[in-house]
C-alpha cells in the first residue's frame, strides 16, 4: 500500500514536471509576437515626442527595397535595405516578438551617419518562414546567409557591421563568436550571454520553485527540445566563446534591465578578448528602450564608436 502511494505521487510529481516543461516549450518556441499597436505605443510613451515624430516622418518618407533570402534550413528571410548610396552596411536584428519594421529607429540613427541599412525578420517572426524561434541556435547561420548575399551583391570591399537589440544583439554575438568573426563592428544592446541560464533566471523568477525541481524542469525542458525541435538550449552559450572575437564591439545596456539581468552583458565584456571593446550604461531603459530614453546620448556613443574603430 505504501509503496502504491509512493508510486502515485512520483507519477503525479513527474506529469506536474512534464506539464511545466510543455506550457515552457511552447513559450519559448512559439513565444506570442507583440501587436503593431504595443509596440506604436511603447514608442509613444518611451521616444521624447520630436525624436519620434523625426524617425517617423522619415521613416514614412525613405525608400526601402523589401527582398528576401533563401534560409539554409528551408525557409525564407524577409528582409529590406535602405541604400544611402554608401559601402557602408549595418544590418538590424530585431528582439524576440518583433520585426524588422520595429528597428526603424536604429535604421534612422544609421542613415544620418551615411550608412546603408538592412533589417531582416528572424525565423517565426514578421515576414519569415520558420514556425519555432531558436534564439540563435539557427538563426545564427541565417545572418551568415545573409553577410554572403551583400558581399555577392555588393562587393567584397563593404563594410560591414551587425547592430542588435536583446535577442538580436545575442544572435550577431552567436553569430561573430561561434561562425565567422568577419563584420568590421558589432553592437550588442542589452543581450543574454547564456539562453540556458536566462530560461532558468526566467522559470525561478516566475515559479519560485526549488533549485532541484527548477533544474529538473530546465532538463526535462531541454531534452524534449533537442528530440522535438533540434535545438539545444546549452548550445547557446556565447560567453563560452566570446573570446573568438577581436574584431570591434560595443556593449549597451541599461542599469535598469528588468527582463535579462545586466551583469550578462558585463560578463560578456570582461571575457571578451578584442582590443577594441567598448561598454556603455544608461541610466534607464529598462529592457530594450535605451535609446527611446536617452536618444541623444545614444547617438553620440554609437557615433563616437565608429569614429574610433571603423571609419
Amino acid at each position: 500500500m505504501i509503496l502504491k502511494i509512493i508510486f502515485s505521487l512520483v507519477g503525479i510529481f513527474a506529469l506536474v514536471i512534464l506539464y511545466l516543461s510543455g506550457y515552457l516549450i511552447n513559450n519559448i518556441v512559439y513565444n506570442k509576437k507583440k501587436t503593431t499597436k504595443y509596440l506604436q505605443d511603447f514608442c509613444e510613451k518611451t521616444f521624447p515626442p520630436d525624436w519620434l515624430l523625426k524617425i517617423n516622418q522619415w521613416y514614412n518618407q525613405v525608400s526601402r527595397n523589401y527582398f528576401f533570402i533563401n534560409s539554409d534550413y528551408g525557409y525564407k528571410l524577409d528582409c529590406y535595405e535602405i541604400n544611402n548610396n554608401s559601402k557602408k552596411y549595418v544590418i538590424l536584428l530585431h528582439g524576440v516578438t518583433i520585426n524588422k519594421e520595429f528597428v526603424k529607429k536604429y535604421a534612422y540613427l544609421y542613415s544620418q551617419l551615411n550608412y546603408s541599412v538592412i533589417a531582416i525578420d528572424h525565423r517565426s517572426h514578421g515576414k519569415s518562414g520558420g514556425s519555432t524561434i531558436t534564439y540563435g541556435y539557427y538563426e545564427k547561420h541565417d545572418i551568415a546567409k545573409l553577410i554572403k548575399y551583400i558581399k555577392e551583391k555588393k562587393g567584397n570591399d563593404c563594410i560591414i557591421g551587425l547592430h542588435g537589440e536583446s535577442m538580436g544583439a545575442s544572435i550577431l554575438l552567436a553569430y561573430a563568436s561561434m561562425v565567422e568573426d568577419d563584420c568590421q563592428f558589432y553592437v550588442a544592446d542589452c543581450p543574454y550571454s547564456d539562453f540556458y541560464k536566462q530560461i532558468r533566471n526566467n522559470v525561478t523568477k516566475t515559479l519560485h520553485t526549488p533549485k532541484f525541481i527548477t533544474d529538473l524542469i530546465m532538463e526535462t525542458t531541454n531534452i524534449l527540445l533537442k528530440i522535438l525541435f533540434s535545438f539545444d538550449m546549452k548550445d547557446i552559450n556565447i560567453i563560452k566563446n566570446i573570446s573568438n572575437v577581436k574584431n570591434p564591439i560595443l556593449f549597451l545596456n541599461a542599469k535598469d534591465d528588468d527582463y535579462i539581468d545586466p551583469s550578462m552583458t558585463r560578463d560578456l565584456y570582461n571575457n571578451c578578448t578584442g582590443a577594441n571593446k567598448e561598454i556603455h550604461w544608461f541610466k534607464t531603459g529598462f529592457h530594450g528602450g535605451s535609446f527611446n530614453y536617452q536618444p541623444d546620448e545614444y547617438s553620440e556613443i554609437v557615433k563616437s564608436f565608429l569614429k574610433k574603430h571603423v571609419e
